[in-house]
């Protein structure tokens, strides 16, 4: 069973945070998706699959490219935003790990904010079974612009509540950058970050801490008291009601051998 393989943070976490994360979460810049469809020559005919598509941040943006869109999310709460937030467009459950699709039958994987939560060896394992011989791979993740004083009080602050959660940079089976290099079945990772802003106001911003995994499954109290102290540093910076969150995309790609 797919969801055999989900972290138990992310399978709570997101099971009670996936109307905040539709909301609150920020997109990806168009310079991201233009970069991984030239490079990974997505369009019409093109197979893309979506691993870890929680509520369809990444797949919509893909849509324009005339390709076959599949979401592959564990989560059933996720699932169900996805289908509201993306009509039309399949939806199924799936890990990395145990992606329902065929042997060699996708041109392009994808995971946006998604592979840290990954078995890493079995993950990659998995990718290298569905992507055809010269198909394509591409991983993106967020980060917050810590150069911006506000952004880096944020950031202490879920630094400071984290715990053990995985987050960007590891997955909880190991490094998927060394999983990608040691299994190799991919050429080498090309890398390239972009500046991203997220326009958001108060109560999205609340939403956004909200939205993620470890924030999301803590007591009530406790939930609280983070999103106070968020509210406590906009108040501090004078951001006023509505206002932009500066972000760091990191797009990475490469081809399957």
């Amino acid at each position: 069973m797919a969801g055999e393989k989900i972290h138990e943070v992310a399978a709570s976490g997101f099971a009670r945070g996936a109307e905040e994360y539709e909301a609150g979460r920020p997109g990806y810049p168009q310079a991201a998706v233009d970069l991984i469809a030239r490079e990974l020559e997505i369009g019409p005919g093109s197979t893309v699959v979506d691993v870890g598509a929680g509520t369809g941040k990444f797949t919509r943006l893909l849509l324009p490219t005339g390709a076959r869109v599949v979401g592959v999310e564990p989560v059933a709460e996720m699932r169900e935003v996805f289908a509201r937030a993306v009509p039309g467009v399949e939806i199924v459950d799936g890990t990395a790990e145990a992606i329902p699709l065929g042997d060699g039958e996708v041109d392009v994987v994808t995971a946006a904010q998604a592979f840290h939560w990954v078995d890493a060896v079995p993950a990659v394992a998995e990718v290298h079974r569905v992507v055809r011989p010269g198909g394509g791979v591409a991983f993106l993740w967020n980060s917050r612009d810590a150069s911006v004083d506000w952004v880096r009080r944020v950031k202490e602050l879920m630094d400071r509540v984290v715990g053990g959660t995985p987050r960007y940079g590891n997955a909880y089976g190991g490094g998927w950058e060394r999983a990608m290099a040691d299994h190799g079945g991919f050429t080498p990772m090309e890398r390239v970050e972009l500046a991203h802003e997220h326009p958001v106001d108060r109560e999205l911003m609340r939403a956004r801490v909200a939205s993620t995994s470890y924030v999301s499954m803590l007591p009530d109290s406790e939930r609280a008291a983070v999103l106070a102290e968020i509210d406590a540093i906009v108040d501090e910076a004078g951001l006023g009601e509505t206002f932009t969150e500066p972000y760091r995309t990191e797009v990475f790609w490469c081809t399957r051998r």
